[in-house]
């Protein structure tokens, strides 16, 4: 109803001219257009995308002093509306599982966690002490790296390894 309002407004400045009695030659400014009421199109074809009638249709409607309710679709009626939103839908019985990725119902539990959310008791894994062994001269408790005797000579260790041929 608003946009025919609006529109009905402009009508009023039109020229509009009876080719038959459903066709008119409507004069809008500098432009012409050819509107059919039998067919329900104008040549701006605003009504026949909108499925409501527009300025120029309306100028004609005015003009034969008809009623622009038959000319309006039926999709643009109350009743239609209604008629769409009166069946009920019911849903599915029964879990049914969705497609795609899986929601995260629960966090991941730290690795000292138990399944309560409680922290377990620190529990260390045993394993045998080995100590540290100098890569230099074979002695405890040092790295090659941090060793403060001087290093070994590869010489010494050839000439005593024997060769073999």
């Amino acid at each position: 109803m608003k946009v025919i309002e609006n529109q009905a407004q402009k009508v009023h400045s039109m020229r509009v001219i009876a080719v038959n009695v459903m066709e008119f030659e409507v004069d809008d400014g500098d432009d012409s257009y050819i509107v059919n009421l039998e067919d329900k199109n104008c040549l701006c074809n605003k009504w026949r995308i909108t499925r409501i009638p527009r300025r120029h249709a309306l100028a004609c409607i005015v003009k034969r002093k008809l009623d622009f309710a038959p000319y309006v679709h039926e999709a643009y009626y109350v009743s239609s509306y209604a008629k769409t939103c009166a069946p009920t839908f019911h849903g599915m019985l029964g879990h049914r599982n969705m497609p795609g990725r899986p929601t995260k119902n629960k966090r991941k539990l730290e690795f000292d966690e138990g399944s309560d959310g409680k922290k377990k008791k620190k529990s260390f894994v045993e394993r045998d002490f080995k100590q540290n062994k100098c890569g230099n001269y074979g002695g405890l408790d040092h790295y090659k790296k941090t060793c403060k005797n001087p290093p070994k000579s590869n010489e010494a260790s050839t000439s005593t390894t024997p060769v073999k041929r």
